[in-house]
């Protein structure tokens, strides 16, 4: 494996022909600004990658090291992907519970939100953070799940770093949660719409839209979805359609899918909202309803 997949593999990216871009990890730019090229005529060593917004350009070797903290050795298919994960096991010692570690990390942003809060504040996500009980702990940005009644079932990490992708402290693969922002506004709705992604459910959240999601990546589970007795609308990410029908097939003849209008270098609604503001985004989607 060559380093420009590792660090693909690593990280939250957005692919294209011969490159991909992800958020720069030497700066906090509010889109996701650095171009990782692929370089296939050009040494290993020698490839590179490109911030837009600070104007560098740096190799893949000194990305890596950036990302990890460790040298790579470069010699394709000797080298294994690194893998980040929070330490549950010492938070939960720590912490006792999930519900404590829940409201530790909410407490750092809510008291210290000049250290703590960075990351909400470049994502643009501080309306929905107190909502949502966001949190920050260790460089990882905590999402918890709850249930209609508000009590905590599980928690999501992801690195804001860039190291990690999201992460579920525990996982029943056969029936995974779903990721709510409101349940008041899911539950007072006849119709709900599905994304692909927590940051683009608080963004239709913020839409004031009642929205739900996977609790990891499009795993998202027809049986707790038809439990509801709700229609969906379902809005899939750029190249995610085939997902969506199958979804859409489970869910029977009530669910219809949203396709909106995704430009080269945005992926999600989310990346609509980022680039065009909250009003577009809700007017693209109660316009194709």
């Amino acid at each position: 494996m060559s380093i420009y997949e590792d660090i693909k593999e690593l990280v939250e990216n957005t692919p294209y022909s011969g490159r991909f871009s992800m958020f720069c990890p030497w700066d906090d730019h509010a889109t996701a600004a650095l171009l990782v090229f692929e370089d296939e005529d050009r040494p290993e060593e020698e490839r590179s990658c490109r911030c837009l917004s600070c104007n560098r350009t740096w190799r893949h070797s000194t990305l890596w090291k950036k990302l990890t903290g460790q040298s790579v050795v470069v010699n394709p298919g000797a080298r294994k992907s690194q893998k980040f994960l929070p330490n549950w096991k010492r938070w939960e010692e720590i912490y006792g519970s999930i519900e404590n570690l829940v409201q530790k990390a909410h407490n750092n942003v809510t008291i210290f939100p000049n250290t703590h809060a960075w990351y909400l504040v470049k994502r643009q996500l501080m309306p929905v953070y107190k909502l949502a009980r966001l949190g920050y702990l260790d460089e990882w940005l905590l999402f918890p799940i709850f249930d209609p009644q508000g009590k905590v079932l599980d928690v999501i990490a992801r690195d804001t770093k860039g190291r990690s992708k999201y992460v579920i402290h525990s996982n029943d693969e056969d029936t995974p949660l779903l990721y709510v922002p409101n349940w008041d506004r899911v539950m007072g709705s006849k119709l709900v719409y599905i994304v692909y992604g927590l940051i683009d459910a608080l963004a239709l959240e913020m839409c004031g839209l009642p929205c739900i999601t996977g609790s990891t990546g499009q795993s998202l589970s027809y049986k707790r979805l038809i439990a509801l007795n709700k229609k969906y609308a379902i809005i899939p990410d750029r190249d995610e359609d085939t997902s969506a029908r199958k979804l859409a097939k489970s869910l029977g003849n009530f669910t219809h899918i949203i396709r909106l209008p995704y430009e080269d270098e945005i992926k999600d609604p989310d990346g609509l909202r980022m680039k065009y503001g909250l009003p577009h985004l809700k007017s693209l989607i109660l316009g194709a309803n």
